[in-house]
């Protein structure tokens, strides 16, 4: 991140289990979404930024394993990050469909509620 001059990037296939933030040693910030404890380490993503861009965090939220939100407090204005995962081609194609599909749809529409 830091040879790229990068405040803020996306990872995918992460396989990391569960939901979770962390600290890395160089000083960066970690979220991330992954899968439940007890499923293969598969998928996954996360965001990764600097000290300060973790700072401006206001809230994030684990939607799947395969799509995380996360908002941020600007000086201009409030912005919302989706870092979103589809499936690679060697997936089924009904899996592929129903994965990413399904679960924007489900995701999108209980955001509407609230």
């Amino acid at each position: 991140m830091t040879s790229y001059n990068l405040n803020i990037m996306g990872l995918s296939e992460t396989q990391w289990k569960e939901n979770s933030e962390i600290k890395t040693q160089n000083g960066n910030f970690l979220i991330f979404s992954g899968v439940g404890e007890d499923i293969d380490h598969r998928s996954g993503v996360d965001i990764q930024m600097n000290k300060e861009t973790q700072r401006s965090v206001m809230e994030w939220s684990p939607i799947s394993e395969r799509i995380i939100l996360a908002c941020f407090k600007t000086k201009i204005c409030n912005l919302t990050i989706i870092k979103c995962y589809a499936p690679t081609q060697t997936m089924e194609k009904d899996m592929k469909k129903n994965s990413t599909s399904n679960c924007m749809k489900n995701n999108c529409s209980s955001k509407k509620e609230m």
